[in-house]
């Protein structure tokens, strides 16, 4: 009974302590959600559990959701944090936060870019068959639209080949590209040598370039992403006016660069 008295008094203290010292964090609201999360740290930590407080809002920010899920990963994680000792080790575990925060984010965005570029296709109706965007550093594609491969299951082959694994998911072939794709590294030398072109003619920057096949079309748009030069191509049948992918693509190219910039 002496014993849980003095916890709990322990712990009434530790967080007094706790509301003084997130008083003290400028521009901060939410102080109750941040007092709920660090006064967690006293089921663990029975010496000075002030000292792992200190860390987490040192190395938080005073960011409330932060703060609740390193508190939350500080009481799991016994190989790194199991004494006050170990406060210096919290940097470490805000940076696996912030990777597998990233990591979430990417693959929401990842999926968000793929509706996008289905919806395209689709609304198109009948005036695109694919869209296929491209790293030029390497020359291999990064996205497509993935309803291709049963829309067009062909045409999918010649750019992405066949590497299916057991469950039928592409494994590897969207890597490298199928036959059709092998050459298109040399699109950015062609990129650079527009750019010369409307450079030294002073015509600007090229826009696009349209490429017409004896059976099919192609209008291929240049976009600077954050970390690459990528290409982004709208494919269509011969039957399509060009005028057609022309009107849908000045109205989408600008939805699919910035999606391009957030992912």
């Amino acid at each position: 009974q002496n014993l849980g008295k003095y916890l709990n008094d322990f712990e009434n203290d530790f967080e007094i302590l706790i509301r003084n010292r997130v008083a003290k964090l400028e521009g901060v609201k939410e102080i109750d959600q941040i007092n709920r999360s660090l006064v967690k740290l006293t089921t663990k930590f029975r010496q000075n559990p002030l000292i792992i407080a200190e860390a987490v809002l040192e190395h938080t920010k005073g960011e409330p959701e932060l703060i609740k899920n390193l508190v939350d990963l500080i009481l799991r994680d016994d190989s790194i944090t199991r004494t006050e000792a170990d406060g210096h080790k919290i940097p470490e575990l805000v940076k696996s936060l912030e990777n597998s925060n990233q990591e979430e984010n990417n693959i929401v965005a990842q999926k968000e870019f793929d509706e996008l570029l289905n919806k395209i296709v689709k609304d198109a109706k009948g005036d695109l068959e694919a869209i296929v965007i491209f790293d030029l550093s390497y020359g291999v594609p990064l996205y497509h639209n993935k309803a291709l491969k049963q829309s067009k299951a062909s045409l999918y082959k010649a750019l992405f080949g066949e590497d299916e694994d057991t469950d039928g998911e592409d494994a590897g072939g969207e890597d490298t590209g199928g036959e059709a794709i092998q050459g298109f590294r040399a699109l950015n030398a062609i990129q650079e040598a527009f750019n010369q072109f409307g450079e030294k003619t002073q015509f600007g920057e090229p826009k696009s370039i349209n490429v017409n096949f004896a059976k099919g079309k192609v209008m291929i748009y240049f976009h600077q992403a954050p970390d690459i030069p990528t290409a982004i191509c709208f494919i269509a049948s011969e039957e399509i006016n060009l005028g057609s992918i022309i009107r849908v693509a000045n109205r989408k190219i600008g939805e699919i660069r910035n999606k391009l910039d957030d992912i």
